[in-house]
Order: structure tokens, then sequence, then C-alpha cells
């Protein structure tokens, strides 16, 4: 048997790391204020890819008016005050959707590709073209960003390597997985016998055989960075066991330590929902940054179902929202027939936790809702991410 272990944002935010969207577009706004504040003092108007400022009155500049130039602390705030004293057009209408979103308390990544996807069902095909030109330059904001807010170096969570190598725990299994067992505990039973040891009747024997720790490891990482090799290295407890844990790694979505034809993959993967197929009738513009064109640009997919292909896998979910930009990939390794478990965990926060909001969102990515219901490590059952 085998360990999937898919790797979310959330997974580097519980390492410290400052990734979230609501972090990355307060981030942009507060360098592209601070750039307006500074330009503003030598001109009347600025315009760049994202936004244009012109036509400011005289005295609000000056700093003879109840409002100040240095009252413009966020981006409501600046859309607030540059309306009222001149005019503020935004020229990229992904940053304009995305800026307001925040305001709007949404706050997840899959946010923005989900609001790409709905931007794109709507452009004609000229827009077409200004909308991806407008993702890619995200796109680079993302990468610089991400490049100077890496999490705190050395942070190791124990209890997390600890889980990521420990032994099957066969309850969290579904029922259609129990003749596999059965078929385990025979091959123990009769390697026992080959050595002349007979059968063992003591379960503890049975579950703490090599057998029932994961033969391979594979670390899925939808993340840009590289937060999740710090847990490539094998637990205490792995390095006595005489069979040691195969490990693979895969960045699905490319990484910002861009190795070479491995750039990063931002857009939308839900060739489930109704609209994909009127757009697929388009053309190719409006296929750009479909994820499963993307994965065609290097062998991380067919790395992935080879490893689905194998043997039996349980899923561990490491801060994957499982939102649906990634339905097509998530539902392809939820409802897998060698998939016998689902294992979440949470993020803990000060009043209440999320475990719900991944089990919805786990819930999307199915199309058979039996299958999710009985492969779902219940709660009880699963951890916090800290």
């Amino acid at each position: 048997m085998n360990r999937l272990i898919l790797i979310g944002n959330g997974f580097d935010l519980a390492h410290g790391a400052r990734t979230s969207y609501t972090q990355f577009i307060d981030d942009f706004w507060d360098n592209e204020i601070e750039k307006i504040k500074s330009e503003l003092k030598t001109s009347n108007f600025i315009s760049n890819d994202f936004y244009t400022v012109k036509n400011l009155d005289s005295l609000f500049l000056s700093g003879n008016r109840d409002e100040k130039i240095d009252d413009i602390s966020d981006y409501k705030s600046m859309k607030l005050l540059v309306n009222r004293y001149g005019n503020l057009y935004l020229n990229d209408i992904l940053i304009e959707k995305i800026s307001e979103m925040r305001d709007s308390g949404f706050e997840n990544w899959v946010d923005i590709e989900q609001t790409y996807y709905d931007l794109l069902k709507t452009k004609g095909e000229y827009e077409v073209k200004q909308l991806n030109i407008n993702l890619e330059r995200i796109k680079q904001k993302l990468v610089d960003f991400l490049s100077i807010n890496k999490p705190k170096a050395g942070v190791v969570k124990e209890t997390l390597r600890e889980a990521i190598f420990q032994k099957f725990d066969l309850n969290d299994f579904s029922i259609e997985f129990k003749s596999y067992f059965n078929k385990m505990k025979v091959k123990i039973d009769d390697n026992n016998s080959v050595q002349g040891q007979g059968p063992k009747e003591n379960d503890d024997f049975f579950f703490d055989s090599d057998i029932y720790y994961p033969n391979e490891i594979l670390f899925l990482n939808f993340n840009y960075t590289d937060t999740y090799k710090r847990y490539t290295t094998l637990s205490d407890t792995a390095q006595k066991r005489k069979n040691k844990n195969m490990i693979s790694k895969i960045d699905i979505h490319g990484s910002i330590n861009e190795i070479k034809g491995n750039s990063i993959i931002f857009g939308y993967g839900d060739e489930m929902d109704e609209d994909y197929i009127k757009i697929e009738k388009r053309n190719n513009d409006y296929l750009e940054n479909i994820k499963s064109i993307k994965y065609a640009e290097t062998p991380n997919y067919k790395k992935l179902i080879k490893f689905l292909e194998t043997d039996v896998y349980q899923v561990y979910i490491f801060g994957h929202s499982c939102g649906v930009s990634d339905r097509v990939l998530l539902n392809t390794i939820f409802e897998h027939n060698n998939c016998g478990s689902i294992k979440i965990y949470y993020h803990q926060r000060e009043k209440d936790d999320n475990f719900n909001d991944i089990v919805k969102n786990v819930s999307r990515n199915f199309k058979d809702k039996s299958k999710m219901r009985i492969r779902l490590v219940e709660k009880e059952k699963s951890s916090t991410l800290s």
C-alpha cells in the first residue's frame, strides 16, 4: 500500500509563510500605493498596466483638504479618496475583480482562479487575449511575492513527520478494501510458514508488520514553493524499520525555483463544469490557461497516474482547500479504484476549524457520492495541521 499527500497553501501557512491570497493582494497594493504617493509629488497623472490616476484636486495634493494623500493606506481608501478628489481607472479587470473580492471576504487562491474562469466564459475573442495577458501579469507578481515570502527556515512539525511515515490504520479504509487486507494477511502468514513459523494469530504482529507501512509515499505539491521537502527525510520511527519507504515528489503546478520546463501553472482545471464544453468550441485562446492543457508540458501528470495505478493508496490532505479549480485532477485521485481512504488534516482556528469546509469541497470533486461517504475518514479520527 502507498500514501499520497496533497500539499496545499495551508501547509505553507502552517509553517509561518505569508502566502495567502489576502496577503498577496494586500502586498500588491501596499507597493503600488507607495509608488502612487511618490509619483504624485511631481505629476498629476499616473498610468500603468494596472491603473490610471488623474485629475487630482490641487488642494488635496498640497495637503490643504481635510483628507490628505497620506490617508491612503490600502486599496479601499485609495479608491475612495482618489475618486473623491480626482479619477481612478483600473486598467486590468482581473486585478479589479480580485481586489474587490478581498474586501468582500474571499481568502483562497481558488477564488482568483474561479474569477478568471468566470470572466473567460463572458469574454469575446479579442477580450480573452487581454484577459490572458492580465493573468500572466498576476502570475509574475505572484512569483515575485512568493520569492520573498518563504516559510520560516527550519520549522518542522514532528507530529506531521510521524504521521507521514506511520503505519496504516486499517479502520480508516472502507469495507470495499477488506478483501485486499485479507490477501495481505495471507501473504504474511504464507511467508511465516515458509520460514517455519506458521501463521500468527496475534493481531499486533499482523498490524505491526512492515507490509502495513507505506511502501511508497508521494508528495503531490500544488504549491509553487518547496516547504514540503523538509519532510522527505525519514522520521526516527521509520529509520528503525528494516523496510524503508520509497519517497517521490511531484510539483504538479510547477515551482518558483524554476526547474527547466516546469514553470508555474496558474489557471483553471474544472472540465466537469457544464460551461466548459462551450469554451472548448471557441478558439485556442480560451484554453490557454486550462490546467489539463498545461499538464501536457511536463511528465508530472503521467507520473501521478502511474503511482495511482500501482497499488492501493491512502490520501492525506495537508492544507489543500480541494476547490473546484483542481476538480478534474482531484476527481481522478479520489474516485480511482485504488483510493482506499481520504484523511483530512484541518486548520484549527481560534473559535472553530475548517474541517467541514474541506469536506464540502471534497464532495464537489466526486461524481459518485457513495464513494465519498465511505472513503472519507471521520473527523474524530482526523487531525489538525498545526
